[in-house]
């Protein structure tokens, strides 16, 4: 019966020591797994809201983690940034909206890229959505963000989200 004690603690004492270990070593991939929580409603991507000044996101992110880029819209350059997330994936962000293409981005619910049309519709039934032909995408007026799908045509229920584009709305954008 002693001996068989001792053999316990021998484990025991095993597992309090190797734990940390395993912890540590499992930790850069459940980094890499992890999502950003999206809060549509409130217009924000992990901590960058929709009001952000490009020195804001740089604070709020770490210069490291944000590249600026020229576009052009329209016959007009602008000035871009790439935001990479902790989770490796990245954001768009350039002079009207932040725009999502990866599934590493989700709200609460769940939904992201890659969801169906019809999970947003029932998620977002407050939001006044509509279709927008002009702009090839559902329009949310009330949280002001935009959902485009495949083919750039109006969704069917089954049709999943492509990108998510969220209206910026700060003074220095």
């Amino acid at each position: 019966m002693f001996r068989q004690i001792q053999l316990v603690i021998t484990r025991l004492r095993a597992l309090f020591v190797s734990a940390p270990l395993i912890v540590s070593l499992c930790a850069p991939i459940y980094a890499e797994a992890q999502v950003v929580n999206i809060d549509l409603r409130k217009g924000l991507i992990g901590p960058i809201s929709v009001f952000d000044s490009p020195e804001q996101i740089r604070s709020k992110l770490g210069p490291s983690r944000v590249e600026a880029f020229t576009g052009e819209s329209e016959g007009e350059s602008y000035r871009g940034y790439i935001l990479k997330f902790g989770n490796g994936q990245t954001v768009t962000a350039n002079h009207v909206y932040l725009e999502i293409r990866s599934a590493g981005f989700k709200t609460v619910d769940g939904l992201g890229v890659g969801s169906r049309w019809r999970f947003f519709s029932k998620a977002f039934s407050d939001g006044d959505l509509r279709w927008l032909p002009d702009a090839n995408a559902i329009w949310s007026e009330t949280y002001k963000f935009r959902l485009c799908f495949k083919g750039g045509r109006e969704p069917l229920p089954n049709d999943a989200v492509t990108s998510i584009e969220i209206i910026r709305r700060g003074q220095d954008r």
